[in-house]
């Protein structure tokens, strides 16, 4: 008996369940390479301070200001590096774990903000949900509105009430920062603190709480656009490369790809395990009459149109509606546990049973095998890069024809991209691959690093430019062309 009593103490507490998360996302991520985004935003922080090229103006990424300026604290305190905002990606998670065992405890009980750390750290974790790059924007995202959220609900106090509105603001204007799609979870805290107002609403009181959450808002928007403008940058550059570049087409996916991903995603993958959730809600028809409950499904709606946004459902981007998720499934859970058995000690071990099954069945196995299978995940771009690096002088400029792996080259390499579309995912409308060329033309890099399949199509529509580049060598994925002396 005393040992199941530890046990159980033992899968309840916050610093074990904190502890065991960490472990297991440093065991998924901590020997994976430089991944594509992580090699993007790197290079925009590494060349926004070492050559005093900001972020918008002289690089172009379809993401806001915050986690440029986070690859740039991290270069500037550790060089070429990944891990430094990999460990805070994680740290991330465990304190999104722990703001949402304080919402739950809040509007429910401690059982199920158990669950709720349980079900959103093993989530996030998987493979489908890009479990192995803590580092993705989503979860500092979901940090932040997370904690808007629970400064919203804590704000129904009459003590502090116009702090925790004006920090609410703040919390979701620093989700903004790092993503944009934030804006529909904005409109999902609205709703949600509208729902819960006591009765009778008094629009006054709308109102004011209205202002007090922007003021925290703006506050925080204009904190992170201060080193942008101050680094030169315009508005209108700001605006073009961050929230106008999302109608370019390397933004969004087409209608026919949404469908078939939508489908894979929802319905043909691991997540459909939270399907189980409809039947719970069946079961206890009861909590729809409770405003709270109302409040995080309107919330899921919303994260679930933001995640749905640009139709592309890459896993980081689907981590958007997982805090709301696993909040109201905890709840329903929680409320089942109760109902099994409310014998104290076949309650609690009930909670152990349960806590057990979450594991086992959301443990990111997939993650788990491919890291326990590679001895090491090959390092082409590293390679590479690093042999530009010692093959090239400081002022000469590279240009990489890659989906993506640009940023890796790019970083390794410490040279500066040709044009500042060094991307080319934004090269599908003809105006940016005119503007590319130009570029091209007028700079003229000293190598050309062509990906073997999509950068050979996209570079074999100017042939013209090529005939200045002979071919090198051939290395992973790339070939490289020198250019000609004249």
């Amino acid at each position: 008996m005393k040992s199941f009593i530890k046990r159980q103490n033992l899968l309840t507490n916050p610093l074990f369940i904190s502890l065991f998360v960490f472990v297991l996302y440093l065991i998924i991520t901590i020997n994976r390479p430089m991944m594509c985004d992580e090699g993007m935003w790197h290079y925009i922080g590494r060349v926004w301070i070492d050559n005093d090229m900001p972020p918008y103006k002289f690089t172009i990424e379809n993401k806001n200001p915050a986690i440029f300026e986070l690859y740039a604290i991290s270069h500037y305190l550790f060089g070429i590096n990944y891990m430094f905002v990999r460990i805070l990606g994680v740290l991330s998670i465990i304190l999104t774990m722990t703001v949402i065992l304080k919402i739950t405890t809040k509007i429910h009980s401690r059982t199920a903000g158990i669950y709720a750390m349980y079900l959103y750290g093993l989530t996030s974790s998987w493979w489908l949900m890009d479990g192995q790059w803590p580092s993705v924007t989503e979860n500092f995202m979901c940090l932040f509105t997370t904690l808007s959220l629970y400064c919203l609900i804590s704000s129904s106090s009459k003590k502090k009430s116009s702090l925790y509105l004006i920090l609410s603001g703040i919390f979701i204007g620093i989700a903004i920062s790092f993503k944009q799609i934030a804006v529909f979870s904005l409109f999902g805290l609205i709703v949600y603190y509208i729902v819960n107002l006591p009765k009778p609403r008094s629009i006054s009181h709308v109102v004011k709480s209205g202002f007090l959450m922007f003021t925290g808002f703006f506050i925080a928007i204009i904190w992170f656009l201060s080193p942008i403008f101050f680094s030169g940058v315009s508005l209108k550059e700001y605006l073009d490369g961050a929230w106008f570049i999302l109608l370019n087409n390397g933004s969004y996916n087409q209608p026919v790809e949404r469908l078939y991903l939508s489908i894979e995603v929802w319905f043909g993958s691991r997540f459909a395990i939270y399907w189980t959730i409809i039947p719970l809600i069946l079961f206890q028809k009861d909590m729809l009459k409770k405003r709270y409950f109302i409040g995080l499904i309107i919330l899921l709606f919303f994260d679930f149109v933001g995640a749905n946004a640009s139709g592309n459902l890459y896993g980081h981007q689907v981590k958007q509606i997982i805090p709301a998720l696993v909040i109201i499934s905890s709840v329903l859970l929680a409320r089942l546990t109760i109902k099994i058995d409310k014998n104290v000690s076949h309650f609690k071990r009930n909670i152990s049973i349960i806590i057990i099954s979450i594991i086992i069945v959301f443990l990111p196995y997939k993650n788990l095998i491919i890291n326990g299978y590679f001895n090491g995940f090959p390092e082409s771009e590293k390679e590479l890069g690093l042999w530009i690096k010692d093959n090239t002088l400081k002022e000469d400029k590279i240009f990489v024809v890659s989906l993506g792996e640009s940023g890796q080259l790019l970083s390794y390499s410490e040279r500066i991209s040709a044009s500042k579309y060094f991307n080319i995912i934004f090269a599908k409308e003809e105006k940016v691959k005119s503007k590319i060329f130009e570029d091209l033309e007028q700079q003229m890099p000293k190598y050309m690093i062509i990906n073997c399949g999509c950068g050979k199509r996209w570079i074999a529509c100017n042939e013209r430019l090529m005939e200045n580049y002979c071919y090198q060598f051939k290395h992973g994925y790339y070939e490289v062309y020198l250019l000609k002396v004249e």
